[in-house]
């Protein structure tokens, strides 16, 4: 007897919500899901990651990690700026056997058979070039990123209280803080090429921290992604960031973060006002 597999949807708006952890990508992710874009299996323990922070994909969580493995790199993403900054060439190169990518395309099919899906894992920002070959080769062709960014000395400062940070600084016998710091720096120069070849949403963590402009975030991510969320579907995604609760982050020149990264950071943002505002 023949198996009939689930058909592949490659007519779906595929949506990677790309960001660093603590960038506020967990908050982005779900916030879309009430507006009608289908996560797949997240990682459901807010005991363990907060219950603002806990919606990364499974599948593609663990499938990351082991592609991090394979390229003997960190499994969640983490390194120094040298050992980040070769994995998106790296990942341009993978290729995948037949059985491999089978496996994927049977995955993406049972899991999303929708319009409208996508996924969050903060490595897929430094794998996004893997993905991006991968998905158009199974035949998607609107593929929408949508970019996270905030300020590096709140980044800093959450990352500096992991347990895993703390390790690997030890390990490599470098400054935790200056770890973090090119932690920050890489990923988001990668933000920076991403947003140059596609043009794709941007947005900025602290806009959720003000209701007005959480609102029309959400609203601007709907249009370009051409959501249609059941009746209340915004005002239930608003009500569950919850802006007030939102830390309003400290966009400060602090002594400790360098000079690029400030530049870089400030660069992201008139990007994203200029989309805004377009």
């Amino acid at each position: 007897m023949t198996l009939t597999r689930p058909p592949i949807h490659t007519n779906a708006v595929v949506t990677p919500v790309l960001g660093m952890r603590h960038s506020g990508s967990s908050q982005w992710t779900r916030a879309l899901s009430m507006l009608g874009m289908e996560l797949g299996q997240t990682h459901d323990s807010p005991e363990v990651y907060g219950s603002k922070r806990f919606w990364e994909n499974e599948f593609f969580f663990a499938l990351n990690g082991k592609i991090l493995r394979s390229m003997d790199r960190d499994f969640d993403g983490y390194g120094d700026y040298a050992t980040l900054a070769e994995i998106p060439e790296i990942a341009l190169g993978i290729s995948l056997s037949p059985e491999d990518e089978d496996f994927i395309r049977q995955h993406i099919a049972q899991a999303f058979p929708c319009s409208h899906w996508g996924w969050m894992d903060p490595s897929s920002m430094l794998l996004f070039p893997f993905w991006l070959n991968l998905l158009t080769a199974l035949g998607f062709r609107d593929i929408r990123p949508l970019l996270v960014i905030r300020h590096p000395l709140p980044c800093a400062r959450a990352l500096l209280r992991e347990r895993e940070i703390l390790n690997l600084a030890n390990q490599m016998q470098r400054d935790p803080t200056a770890l973090v710091l090119e932690i920050w720096l890489v990923y988001h120069q990668l933000v920076l090429a991403i947003l140059d070849q596609t043009e794709c949403f941007i947005s900025i963590h602290r806009w959720l921290a003000d209701g007005d402009h959480a609102r029309s975030e959400l609203e601007r991510a709907e249009r370009y992604l051409e959501l249609s969320s059941h009746p209340g579907g915004l005002q239930e995604a608003l009500t569950w960031l919850d802006p007030a609760s939102v830390p309003a982050d400290e966009d400060g020149e602090a002594a400790f973060v360098d000079a690029a990264s400030l530049a870089l950071y400030w660069n992201l943002v008139s990007r994203a006002e200029q989309q805004r505002a377009g």
